[in-house]
């Protein structure tokens, strides 16, 4: 596997953190008491590509909330404003 770390420090690795499988098994089962399936897919030889963005993933907890400033923000358009396309003004 190819990793690309951009936090600074090292990177920990835990060994045994994934467990270790036991055999081979079909991971796709339904649980018990699903009926039977009209069509079976079977998936081999599957890449994953994972990408992170925004930089707070596994942050400690959630953003805080900041209230946006009256005001703020774009002007409502102007269709909206006038009742939509195709009204008459006059009436």
């Amino acid at each position: 596997p190819r990793v690309r770390w951009l936090a600074p420090g090292p990177l920990r690795v835990l060994p045994g953190h994934f467990g270790v499988p036991r055999g081979e098994r079909d991971r796709l089962r339904p649980p018990p008491g699903l009926p039977p399936p009209c069509t079976r897919l079977v998936l081999r030889d599957l890449s994953l590509t994972w990408a992170l963005f925004g930089g707070r993933d596994f942050g400690p907890g959630p953003a805080p909330h900041r209230p946006r400033p009256r005001g703020a923000g774009p002007a409502p358009p102007r269709w909206r404003s006038r009742g939509g396309p195709g009204r008459i003004p006059e009436q």
